[in-house]
């Protein structure tokens, strides 16, 4: 073998490297740091590192004569490891079992040290599946039955024409309001004006200041908005997934007995019986108070700061909204309660204090989502955009002017219906920006109410759902815990008796 100092590994053909480790003296004792230090340099000087999958016998044990280490005393420890591990009792055995089972009879060997004559001639080509049949397991039976459908030709024209009908929809709904009819009612006027005194007023001019002082603040505002709605739906992803870890981890973890000897489980008993239930409904209260308090009406548009018959709404508005920060203060109390109460049940105190981070990831979470259903895109940017469509007509209407005098036969149908669809254009942008404004908020008076905004309802019942389904599994695996230890106990009853 290997001296201390580490030498290469064995090799069946190498009688020279044999001779000299026959001859090396014997290896200190395996202390925990000769320990560590042999295996650093079996780590450094592995020749290979083979997954070996094999069929396992129970009656057999495993066979780890051709294995090859750099110290006899590391396989020497390591087979008196394996041989008090054979020897268990029935209910190890048991458990070793369904083990198996969970595995299909397999056993898999990880050896950093392994040569290839050391290999049973069966273990020596292990077979690693291709990318091609990984991918196999990956099948959607929807999805393919959606592209070939989608390789019909008269089914993509249809698609073509439906898709085309629905954005004329979306278009019309997003655009035909009272503001919009107002924005062209002032554009058709003033340019009826102009168009009567053409000769006076009648000019060409370029319409780049179109773009500076209504188009560039639209589109400004547009992604303002849709990024806070990005924002807002990432926020609500990473609040759901710590309310569903929260609920998970309350719900699921057990820990040992601590009034049980060399336990493993089973602590949880000596929780309250009514402890999993009002931590559920703690746990539904949080997000009714969330889907609340993010679906309060929004009291934040320049008519709740400017004017003041206004303002008792507002108020009104805000100490509900404060009422609710009260009830969810108090959640958080009750469910790091509920962390306390298990702690004094025999809960790890570290896994305690990662219960407790977990809570407040949750008042983390919900502080952006505050933030963002407070705090909108800048007021003067809305209202700058907003008022530029009811005086822009004034400054285009001369150019409205000049198209009325170089048409052949003077028409104002054509005239007034140019100026009325620039600023229709320009007012369905607004009103886009206007239905994002807050993402939580569904505009039920719209023709496509909620199209863009965070399906709040829908992504709340979702968690809710999870939460539920965590709670009843987590009974069902309570009750089978329980029957469980019942037949353990009849076991031993019975063993005593035919003892006795």
């Amino acid at each position: 073998m290997a001296s201390t100092k580490g030498t290469r590994l064995p090799s069946v053909s190498d009688e020279k490297a044999a001779a000299d480790a026959a001859s090396s003296p014997a290896p200190p004792p395996p202390t925990r740091g000769n320990f560590r230090s042999s295996l650093s340099k079996a780590r450094t000087q592995r020749l290979f590192d083979v997954l070996v999958a094999e069929d396992e016998d129970d009656t057999d044990p495993p066979n780890f004569d051709n294995i090859a280490t750099t110290s006899t005393s590391i396989a020497q420890e390591g087979k008196a490891f394996i041989d008090r591990m054979m020897d268990t009792s029935h209910e190890d055995k048991q458990r070793t079992n369904r083990y198996q089972d969970f595995t299909e009879g397999r056993r898999l060997v990880l050896s950093p040290n392994i040569s290839p004559e050391y290999l049973p001639e069966s273990q020596r080509n292990v077979k690693i599946p291709t990318l091609r049949e990984c991918q196999s397991a990956f099948t959607n039976p929807e999805a393919d039955a959606h592209y070939r459908m989608e390789q019909n030709p008269f089914h993509r024209i249809l698609t073509t024409f439906l898709n085309i009908i629905a954005a004329f929809y979306i278009w019309v709904a997003h655009t035909v309001n009272f503001e919009t009819l107002l924005a062209i009612t002032n554009a058709s006027l003033v340019t009826l004006f102009y168009c009567y005194y053409s000769d006076l007023y009648a000019a060409k001019l370029d319409f780049a200041f179109l773009s500076f002082s209504v188009v560039f603040p639209l589109t400004f505002l547009i992604q303002s908005t849709f990024t806070r709605r990005e924002d807002a739906l990432h926020r609500l992803s990473d609040f759901r997934a710590c309310v569903l870890s929260t609920a998970l981890l309350t719900f699921t973890c057990d820990w040992p007995d601590p009034e049980v000897p060399g336990s493993f489980a089973g602590g949880r008993r000596r929780l309250p019986k009514a402890f999993d239930k009002a931590a559920l409904d703690d746990f539904c209260r949080m997000m009714q108070l969330v889907y609340e308090y993010l679906s309060m009406p929004s009291v934040s548009h320049a008519r709740h700061v400017v004017l003041w018959h206004k303002q008792p709404y507002k108020r009104r508005v805000h100490a509900k909204q404060n009422e609710l920060l009260k009830k969810w203060n108090d959640c958080i109390f009750d469910m790091s309660m509920h962390t306390e109460e298990m702690r004094k049940a025999g809960f790890q105190s570290g896994e305690a204090s990662r219960l407790h981070q977990y809570h407040q990831y949750l008042e983390q979470r919900f502080e952006h989502l505050r933030c963002i259903k407070y705090y909108r895109t800048p007021q003067a940017t809305r209202s700058f955009g907003r008022v530029y469509i009811y005086i822009l007509p004034w400054m285009t209407g001369p150019y409205f002017a000049w198209v009325f005098e170089q048409q052949f036969e003077r028409s104002y149908g054509f005239t007034l219906t140019l100026a009325a669809f620039t600023f229709f254009v320009l007012q369905g942008l607004l009103n886009t920006q206007q239905g994002l404004e807050d993402p939580f908020l569904t505009d039920y008076t719209s023709w496509t109410p909620g199209i863009d905004a965070v399906k709040l309802d829908f992504e709340m019942a979702v968690a809710l759902q999870a939460v539920e389904q965590y709670y009843a599994e987590a009974k069902i695996h309570a009750a089978w815990q329980e029957r469980e230890r019942e037949k353990k106990a009849e076991r031993k009853q019975k063993k005593a008796g035919e003892s006795h």
